[in-house]
């Protein structure tokens, strides 16, 4: 098969792929004979039997742009405005009418989006003809944004960015935005992007409000399919990265991009290159400030990174916070640095023994501070860690006080003014689930005498880790805040840190440790970032094709430098020198995740002493031994294991399992659905995590009957049920269901997918860690029908049935005579 016409094989798939009929003789014609003698590769047809584009083949030892005359020639023979260029590998595309170049593009178009946009195209006007709707934006600056990117859309421009202060409608400016090249059938379907679900749901209250006539669809998860008859989709990231691959590459005319500087990065950016369509990026993120002298490095970075996604030196449009004040579209801002000084301390602070509240610890960090406290107090500590590690009630305590004085008594500002904050809405920035609770009750009580009834809340609280702990009326908690006098103060942890709505907010409170100078809170910074890329990461494998993925997967994820040596970890050691010299961690890794192979033998005579257990060659086993070793004190390992390992009957497995329970921690075994490595194996596994030191005292069992996905052989259609968010919820939440275990009434069945072991009874077992040997039995009444009245049945059945044979036979006889 010659070059070209492997790639024409190929070029047929990517038509199939696309949804192309190539069999049905008039969506797709081969060898097209043209006016001049010529023949074109491929002609692209619409239902109806009209040409809409040409698709000229090359072989891919030819460069592509050398097929750009062919196809230019054939376009403008069939008069169609629309040419596709393909080896089989790559695609570029040029719309006639509009591009002076051909550009790549992931996909050949589908029929009905080339039949769109053709159609749009021969009605298209100039959006810059068409009035910006009052309705919906009406102040200078957002007409004046409106203008600019539609002029450089005119020309030719198909990324724009825009940087618009946090405050001032870049929502309601996308909006009208879209309402103009809709009207101008610029944009026939539209794809408005966002990080979160929160905002997801403003934006599509705001289109509902300011776009009544353009049918909009927000998709409410991962699984579910856009609506081809809706004029705007409005999808989270994280729902698009898994939804992408299923839509041509023309499926959206446009896609503006919400927060767009945390949208660029790996599996994000893929996903929205995938598109062909217009790309308009908004921001409140001031990227001038990446030659200010004094931002932080990884402001700098993302600045850098978003203007370079955009192929722009500076924004399309700019409209800053000092404009806005100037303005007076938003009101000037004091900044108060709290008396209770942890909360912006930087090289961190000293904590006494007794300031920590012990009772809120878990056991591993109670245990950890213990340790640390015996050799002195107080302790520095690092400022991240305060209500993620540990809490200090008084200080939570001091800093509602001192807001609630603020409040009442006004402050000095460092310019010698006396300044007065105004009462009214106010948001918190809380670290945890159990911080904003904390502080939620908190405000309420200093607040107490401002409620109108004891039982109305004047502060209230809202959670999104898209996890376990999300408030699950958050949405409605987000309206009464904004709608309702009550409550006066929200307490937030990822929920109202960008894109929130509600101009009644007088006052923020960051009761988080602050740091960014783009995002207040949760970024790393430049000393932390240097260190996560380059002394974080570790990793070992003998297959270079695998070292390739995992190392091209952490660069796409900003991770360069991460250290993946090709090495046998069972049958190579290093000493400390030689640890040293290859940089990695002398005294172990403090977490190791870990899927090792689920089975194989290696020689004897090769494993090196460290991971020996007894005289096994089961690299199953020989792996969770080097996980042991390789852990530092205190440090924690998850691994997936077959279950093989959890009750196996050798002296090897009982050994290994001993040496867990009794020297280490084992903190839980989560038993997995059979079949949740299809295709690539069937072998039953589990979750073995375990903490390295110390000694097990009891080990908490989690059953999942589903993840999430069709358990068959392809294990990749979704499926509503998943126990997987359930379980990790009672994982975080151990200590408080060991008490609720030893509590229990064990009379009554036990209907949690979790239990528990202590290490006596699992001692007794031979050590076997099998989620199912410790299981309760459930103890359910079971009423039997008398045996001689099913007997009876029976023989009625079978009597009616020895009937209808007779009448059978009778039948075939009187036709056979």
């Amino acid at each position: 098969m010659t070059n070209e016409a492997f790639a024409r094989v190929r070029i047929d798939q990517l038509l199939r792929d696309a949804g192309w009929p190539l069999i049905d003789g008039r969506s797709v014609r081969y060898e097209y004979p043209l006016d001049d003698g010529g023949k074109a590769d491929y002609v692209l047809f619409d239902r109806l039997g009209r040409a809409l584009a040409v698709l000229e083949a090359k072989s891919t030892s030819v460069n592509l742009g050398e097929g750009e005359a062919q196809g230019q020639r054939y376009a403008s023979q069939l008069r169609v405005p629309y040419i596709f260029l393909s080896n089989g590998e790559e695609v570029w595309f040029r719309d006639t009418g509009q591009d002076a170049h051909f550009r790549p593009v992931a996909t050949v178009f589908s029929q009905d989006d080339l039949t769109r946009r053709k159609a749009a195209r021969e009605i298209r006007r100039n959006p810059l003809d068409i009035a910006i709707d009052p309705r919906i934006v009406e102040r200078l600056y957002q007409t004046n944004c409106i203008d600019t990117l539609c002029r450089e859309i005119v020309t030719g421009r198909r990324k724009l960015l825009v940087e618009m202060a946090t405050g001032t409608g870049k929502t309601r400016t996308a909006a009208a935005l879209l309402k103009r090249l809709f009207d101008a059938n610029w944009a026939t379907r539209a794809l408005f992007v966002v990080d979160r679900n929160t905002l997801g749901i403003q934006a599509e209250d705001a289109f509902s409000e300011h776009l009544p006539h353009l049918p909009t669809y927000r998709v409410p998860r991962t699984g579910r399919r856009f609506q081809d008859e809706k004029r705007i989709t409005i999808v989270t990231l994280q729902t698009l990265v898994n939804e992408y691959e299923k839509y041509s590459s023309g499926y959206f005319d446009l896609i503006v991009i919400d927060e767009c500087h945390r949208s660029i990065y790996g599996q994000w950016r893929r996903a929205l290159d995938h598109f062909d369509g217009i790309k308009v990026g908004m921001t409140a993120t001031p990227c001038v400030m990446r030659d200010a002298p004094d931002v932080d490095e990884d402001d700098r970075v993302a600045i850098r990174d978003t203007l370079r996604f955009f192929e722009l030196d500076r924004p399309t449009f700019t409209y800053t916070l000092p404009e806005a004040i100037a303005d007076g579209h938003l009101v000037p801002y004091e900044i108060y640095r709290a008396m209770t000084a942890r909360t912006a301390a930087t090289e961190g602070f000293a904590v006494a023994r007794d300031e920590i509240d012990w009772q809120a610890l878990d056991e591993a960090t109670r245990a950890e501070l213990e340790e640390l406290f015996a050799d002195q107090n107080p302790l520095v500590v690092d400022p991240t860690a305060l209500e993620r590690r540990f809490t200090i009630p008084e200080r939570n305590r001091a800093m509602v006080r001192e807001f609630r004085a603020v409040l009442e008594q006004g402050y000095t500002g460092p310019n010698g003014v006396r300044r007065a904050p105004d009462w009214g809405k106010t948001i918190v920035f809380a670290v945890t689930k159990r911080h904003a609770e904390t502080l939620a009750r908190l405000f309420d009580e200093v607040f107490a005498d401002k409620k109108p009834a004891p039982m109305v809340r004047y502060a209230d609280f809202v959670i999104s880790g898209m996890g376990a702990d999300d408030t699950v009326d958050g949405q409605a908690k987000i309206k009464r805040f904004k709608r309702e006098p009550f409550p006066q103060i929200l307490v937030s942890v990822n929920m109202l840190d960008t894109g929130f709505d509600c101009p009644d907010v007088r006052n923020l409170v960051m009761a988080r440790f602050t740091h960014s100078s783009i995002l207040y809170g949760d970024k790393l910074n430049a000393a932390q970032w240097r260190k996560l890329q380059a002394g974080t990461f570790y990793g070992n494998d003998v297959d270079p094709k695998m070292i390739s993925l995992a190392s091209m997967n952490l660069a796409l994820r900003g991770l360069p430098d991460v250290r993946i040596l090709k090495r046998n970890v069972l049958t190579t050691s290093f000493d400390r020198q030689e640890k040293a010299e290859k940089g990695l961690p002398l005294d172990g890794y403090d977490v190791i995740l870990a899927n090792p192979p689920f089975s194989g033998r290696i020689d004897k005579d090769r494993i090196v002493d460290d991971v020996k257990i007894g005289a096994t060659t089961a690299t199953e086993l020989l792996f969770v031994r080097y996980m042991i070793d390789n852990l530092k004190e205190g440090g924690r390992c998850g691994v997936i294991v077959p279950e093989g390992v959890l009750f196996g009957s050798t002296g090897a497995h009982k050994e290994l399992r001993r040496m867990l329970m009794q020297n280490n921690r084992v903190e839980a075994v989560l038993s997995l659905p059979g079949g949740v490595f299809q295709p690539y194996s069937g072998v039953k596994t589990s979750v073995l995590v375990f903490t390295r030191g110390r000694r097990t005292d009891r080990v908490m069992f989690l059953h999942a009957s589903n993840d999430g996905f069709k358990l068959d052989a392809n294990h990749d259609q979704p499926i509503e049920a998943d126990d997987l968010p359930g379980l990790i919820d009672a994982f975080a939440n151990r200590d408080k269901h060991w008490k609720d275990w030893k509590t229990r009434d064990s009379e009554k069945p036990w209907t949690y997918n979790w239990w528990f072991a202590d290490a006596a009874a699992i001692e007794r077992e031979d050590w076997n860690l099998s989620a199912s040997r410790y299981r309760p039995e459930t103890r359910e009444t079971t009423e039997h029908r008398d045996p001689r009245k099913l007997l009876g049945e029976l023989q009625e059945e079978v009597t009616a049935i020895l009937s209808d044979i007779d009448a059978l036979a009778s039948e075939l006889r009187e036709r056979t005579a």
